[in-house]
Order: C-alpha cells, then sequence, then structure tokens
C-alpha cells in the first residue's frame, strides 16, 4: 500500500506541472487572440466609416478580455501636419503588443477621440466590454482643405 501511494504521488508530481503548464499556454492563447480579432474588428470598422459620406456612423460592440487596447492619437503632429500614429489601433495582453494599420489602400485613416483631436494624444482606451462609435467628420485645415477621419468614443446608453 505504501509503495502504491508513493507512486501514485511521484506520477501526479510530474504529470501535474505538464497539465498545469498546458492550461496556462492555452489560456495565454486566448487571450492574445481575442486581442487581435477586437484589434482588426476597430481597424476594420475605422475603415468602413471612413469610405462612407460625412457623418457616417457605425456601432461596434468589443470585448479585449484581459488586453488593453488603444485607438488612434491627435490628428495634427505639433507642426500641424497630419499624425500617422493616429491610424494605428494597438492591444497588450501580457508581454504580447498587436498593432493594426487602419488603411483604405489609397490611404491611412486617422482615428482620434474628443479629447485629443486638437491637443495631447490620449487615444481611446478599451480595457473592457464595451460599445464604440465611429463617425466620420472633416477637420478645416489651417491652409485650407479638410482633413477626413474618424471619431472614435465610447456609445453611451448602448
Amino acid at each position: 500500500m505504501p509503495l502504491e501511494l508513493t507512486i501514485i504521488v511521484l506520477v501526479l508530481a510530474m504529470v501535474l506541472p505538464i497539465v498545469i503548464g498546458g492550461f496556462l499556454a492555452f489560456r495565454s492563447f486566448q487571450e492574445t487572440d481575442q486581442m487581435e480579432v477586437v484589434v482588426n474588428d476597430i481597424v476594420s470598422t475605422a475603415v468602413q466609416t471612413f469610405e462612407g459620406d460625412l457623418n457616417t456612423t457605425l456601432l461596434l460592440d468589443v470585448n479585449p478580455g484581459g488586453a488593453l487596447v488603444t485607438v488612434g492619437a491627435a490628428l495634427l503632429t505639433s507642426g500641424g501636419t497630419p499624425n500617422y500614429q493616429a491610424a494605428w489601433a494597438v492591444g497588450v495582453v501580457g508581454s504580447t503588443t498587436y498593432r493594426a494599420l487602419a488603411s483604405t489602400g489609397a490611404g491611412n485613416v486617422l482615428m482620434t477621440n474628443l479629447s485629443s483631436a486638437l491637443g495631447p494624444a490620449f487615444p481611446t482606451t478599451v480595457g473592457s466590454s464595451m460599445t464604440l462609435f465611429f463617425e466620420k467628420r472633416a477637420y478645416p485645415l489651417p491652409g485650407g482643405g479638410v482633413l477626413d477621419y474618424v471619431l472614435v468614443g465610447r456609445a453611451y446608453g448602448g
């Protein structure tokens, strides 16, 4: 009896860390996969909105799981030129970072929010399940012309 119990304990001592390690690796893969899906959905919705007419508005339900996703940045650099960092959505989970560029193929889609449209870069941050709105707008440039962009924010009441 004691020999059988010793064998069982030894087998469990060898197998249990493998099972737990496999479970943790699978969970990490799921979180990374979920983050990539959310980032790609955000970029895709921004591009669809941008390709519509002015004031086109789309909604997107997102659930980044354990990830933190940032969307867009300030529209203009300090020199007054378009800020192409605003065309990126970036997701971070654990030590994994995933970036996706919002582009129509003909050009980048700049994304921002109300608080950072002209000021310092405070991108929209998604850290929990929420509904986002995407609205195509036009910013009048100082030298003439307009800069089309997509306003991204949390849809309240949705």
